[in-house]
């Protein structure tokens, strides 16, 4: 038995997943395959609000006024930890249909320089699978709102993950 742990008497009632269990377990180990850290920062711009809740997802609340964009740079191997020429699939577990807000996402070299041409992400469900380029340094994600745009979403989730398939929504662990 490793050091910290112990072993739970009778029969132990374990349960592993991504959501905090409701039926009395001893043990639980979340489950999760995303690894894009979520750090977005709360603010408001052009009527839009954005709010990190802390628990991997966001919310977008408002009216935009202009185009917003919400935007984060991770630089790979130190942000995010990404293979290069492996396949991920990126996926969000909520949209807003009437007024869709984008994902882009973008691999960029050490200098900045664009690798290519943002992939993006709209009115849902949808996934979107993705190639890490050779040269990528960093991934940049931008949350686009258009002008005129009303959002009213809680608890949106965004997960990017190894392989070709999406499964669902869970933040990433630490």
């Amino acid at each position: 038995i490793p050091d910290g742990w112990e072993i739970l008497p009778g029969d132990a009632n374990v349960y592993i997943g991504g959501k905090e269990p409701e039926d009395k377990q001893e043990v639980w180990i979340q489950k999760s395959e995303n690894i894009l850290p979520l750090t977005i920062i709360s603010k408001t711009l052009d009527g839009i609000t954005i709010t990190n809740n802390q628990d991997g997802t966001f919310d977008l609340k408002g009216t935009a006024t202009a185009e917003v964009n919400f935007s984060t740079m991770l630089k790979l191997g130190r942000d995010i930890s990404l293979i290069n020429g492996a396949t991920y699939t990126f996926s969000a577990n909520k949209y807003n249909l009437s007024h869709p807000y984008q994902v882009h996402l973008a691999f960029n070299k050490e200098d900045g320089t664009w690798l290519s041409t943002p992939v993006v992400l709209t009115t849902g469900p949808r996934t979107i699978t993705l190639t890490i380029p050779p040269e990528a340094a960093y991934l940049q994600m931008v949350i686009r709102i258009n002008s005129g745009y009303v959002m009213d979403l809680s608890g949106v989730g965004l997960q990017l993950q190894r392989g070709s398939m999406a499964t669902d929504f869970a933040p990433k662990l630490l």
